[in-house]
């Protein structure tokens, strides 16, 4: 480390970045008068703002522009702001470069509300985005100098267009993300398929992109140019401008500010240092932003160059090395086992950052990469002259981009069937930071001790232990301690679902939302996901309205569709809903998803372990008319040793009068229906008599959920009230015999 000062600065900014969030000051460049920008979101008023436009990106029923060097006019008064993106519903197209003025409504990012959601806010805080506009009208003020933005843009907008016309749609897709990161032609079931094959990093611009290209074009230009300096020149203007025209993202410029690194060291004639390389590239990036610290597409860009120059060749010496007199079969051998082992290499360093984010490890990672490296580099080649073809001749751009359209057909026929199988993309559950800590020491240690090896010096008497060291360090990534029980509530808007965990046996109970759109596949999956949770033993309905079913509906579609490795072995209803006209929108995905369906009424009794699930309602042989199926539903009493949970769905009325009667004490309590005025009335309190009363609710519910009178009659029995909408989710858990509530947002925010 003392031959590498650029890399003990890198650390050290790194560092001081990290205490300096810990510490809690600013660093991501937030706004002033963000009390005031505060107010303007919550009064969702008509705002002003005024900026110049970076980029432009085309939506299918919208355009959205990035601005810069943004003015925001709110009560008279002018806030600076960073960038924002501002997205309007309309055919007509500003020039990037332009200064504009758009009116519209001020919003920001939603932060994540249970564990495992996107947070939006954190992802885009990264990059200095911390509020959006929804424009209604825009201005033009001042058109661009230089057009030079615009023409890329164009540029980018007319590639897109004709390769859609050349190739056919899927082909055109990945092409567009892989080339020139256009994302707006990719279609949902590539996206899955390159992600069940471990393989995303191809969709998008990335540092293996930039050196391909550079390599090739730097070989091929001093092929016309004898003059290294000119040549090295071209090369690195050229890949500028494909750095900015793929949008300047954190791996592309690390690529790029590495790649001009390594020409300067070949015109100096000095040796190319990766890690020097590598460390200036993470200088330079942080010291424009610093949030970049803890974007994802960074820290798993500088992991796998990491991995490349440090990690793969300490792995690479251990294997034996074909003699001078050996065959050439065995050399190729040699060569394709070294290939292998650094592809193995590179996916193992990544992936405590990759069960980090996304919860997922793609098992088949290795083999596809093996696959399709040796074909990139003349894939994206042919497809960037066939592009540019197709500008001038859609013919001759069809001839150019018939062999990588072929080659993309068999990779996306590859992961299609790879998807298929079981284990592709398994599930492992969000690890602590901690967790991904010991395991990089586990990789640091492995790393030494094969370097130490390959000097033919030992480490005295710790030698032998430094594998199992390593081994021992990396395995306690996937160690999970659960608790004996918990029921987590989660925010999913104006809807219901709990999550229950018994030991090692998980099940729902309802999973719907309707003020938030494809809550099974944002909200409900991603938290199965992050808690580790593959199998679900069951999932209960309570009852067939759309805010307690749509989000279950999702699930079981994706596991019809194999876009999840997510299995249910059982979906239970109540027994009114059997031949009912609507429970097919059930019954058929379920049947899709090799999902079994039982049908339950009181007296009905499911046993897990220590945990016992008793169904207390609806009644045997009950008939429910039409819109009264909320004072039918499910209701479900949860007994684990000492402790008492009635999960009541949206049982009110006549539901509640039958059931006070026969009601005991219970813990705990998810209120019906919301929390609305008609239910948790003072019978069934005075029955229930619970300690902890959970609200299933958002902010500002149209509905008036929950309502004022069900809180205050929860407080005159002494109950303890969360509400999802100031709490998000909700975690109870209990051994048996106390109770302790968590909640995601904050800890002591109860109504």
């Amino acid at each position: 480390m003392k031959k590498r000062p650029l890399c003990l600065a890198c650390i050290g900014l790194m560092t001081a970045i990290f205490l300096m969030k810990l510490a809690g000051l600013p660093i991501f460049g937030e706004p002033a008068g963000t009390s005031l920008i505060e107010d303007a979101v919550k009064e969702e008023t008509e705002i002003h703002v005024r900026g110049q436009i970076s980029r432009r990106e085309q939506k299918p029923n919208s355009v959205r522009y990035y601005l810069k060097n943004t003015i925001l006019f709110f009560h008279n008064q002018e806030i600076p702001l960073n960038t924002i993106y501002l997205t309007v519903q309309s055919t007509e197209k500003y020039p990037v470069g332009a200064e504009i003025l758009a009116a519209g409504v001020l919003d920001k990012p939603e932060s994540g509300r249970n564990p495992g959601q996107f947070d939006a806010r954190s992802y885009y805080a990264c990059q200095k985005i911390f509020y959006f506009v929804w424009a209604e009208n825009i201005r033009l003020l001042k058109a661009p100098a230089l057009p030079a933005g615009e023409w890329m843009a164009q540029l980018r907008e007319s590639l897109s267009e004709r390769v859609s016309l050349a190739l056919p749609g899927g082909q055109a897709g990945i092409l567009a993300a892989m080339l020139w990161g256009d994302r707006s032609l990719l279609e949902e079931d590539s996206r899955i398929n390159y992600q069940f094959g471990g393989v995303s990093h191809i969709l998008s611009i990335s540092g293996l992109h930039i050196s391909l290209m550079g390599l090739a074009l730097y070989r091929f230009v001093r092929r016309l140019l004898p003059l290294r300096l000119p040549a090295a020149a071209a090369a690195a203007a050229v890949m500028l401008c494909y750095c900015l025209f793929t949008g300047a993202q954190a791996a592309t410029i690390r690529a790029f500010l590495m790649f001009s690194v390594s020409l300067g060291a070949q015109l100096t004639g000095r040796s190319y240092d990766m890690l020097c390389a590598l460390s200036l590239s993470g200088i330079l990036i942080l010291l424009e932003n610093p949030g970049m610290l803890f974007y994802s597409g960074f820290q798993l860009s500088f992991t796998a160059v990491i991995a490349v120059g440090v990690v793969s060749p300490a792995a690479v010496s251990l294997l034996p090395k074909p003699g001078h007199r050996s065959g050439r079969l065995r050399r190729l051998t040699a060569r394709v086992l070294e290939t292998a082992l650094s592809c193995g290499v590179v996916w193992a360093a990544a992936l405590p950052l990759t069960a980090y984010y996304f919860y997922e490890i793609p098992l088949w990672s290795t083999l596809i990469n093996l696959l399709m490296l040796p074909f990139m580099g003349g894939l994206m080649i042919l497809g960037l002259a066939g592009s540019c073809a197709a500008l001038f001749s859609l013919q001759a751009g069809r001839l150019l981009l018939y062999a990588p359209g072929l080659l993309l057909e068999i990779f996306e026929s590859a992961m299609e069937l790879l998807r298929r199988l079981p284990g592709g993309l398994l599930i492992c559950g969000q690890p602590r930071p901690w967790q991904v800590v010991l395991c990089y020491a586990g990789i640091g240690l492995f790393v030494f001790w094969c370097r130490r090896r390959a000097e033919g010096k030992s480490v005295r008497k710790i030698s032998p232990a430094l594998p199992s060291a390593a081994l021992l360090l990396c395995s306690l990534l996937f160690f999970r301690r659960e608790p004996a029980f918990s029921l987590t509530a989660l925010d999913v808007g104006q809807g219901d679902c709990l999550a229950l965990q018994a030991g090692s046996v998980h099940f729902l109970v309802d999973g719907g939302s309707s003020s938030e759109s494809l809550v099974g596949k944002y909200r409900i999956l991603p938290y199965l996901k992050q808690q580790g949770i593959r199998r679900l033993e069951g999932i209960f309905i309570t009852h067939p309205d759309a805010d307690h079913i749509n989000g279950i509906q999702e699930l079981l579609q994706a596991i019809a569709n194999g876009d999840t490795q997510l299995s249910v072995k059982r979906l239970f209803l109540p027994e009114w809903m059997q031949g009912r006209e609507g429970t097919e929108a059930l019954t058929r995905p379920a049947a899709a998803a090799d999902v079994q369906v039982s049908y339950l009424r009181a007296g009905d009794l499911i046993r897990t372990g220590s945990c016992r699930i008793q169904v207390l309602y609806p009644k045997p042989g009950q008939t429910v008319p039409s819109g009264e199926e909320n004072s039918a539903s499910l209701v479900l009493a949860v007994h684990y040793k000492e402790m008492d949970f009635l999960l009541t769905g949206d049982l009110e009325g006549p539901g509640e009068e039958a059931l006070a009667d026969t009601l005991t004490a219970c813990e705990y309590l998810k209120a019906a229906h919301h929390g609305s005025r008609n239910s948790t009335g003072e019978a069934f309190l005075e029955a229930a008599a619970p300690a902890v009363c959970v609200i299933s609710a958002p902010e500002n519910s149209v509905y008036g959920h929950p309502h004022r009178e069900t809180l205050d009659r929860l407080r005159q029995a002494g109950t303890r009230i969360f509400c999802t909408s100031r709490c998000g989710a909700i975690r109870a858990v209990t051994d048996g015999q106390t109770i302790e509530v968590f909640t995601f947002l904050s800890e002591y925010d109860i109504l």
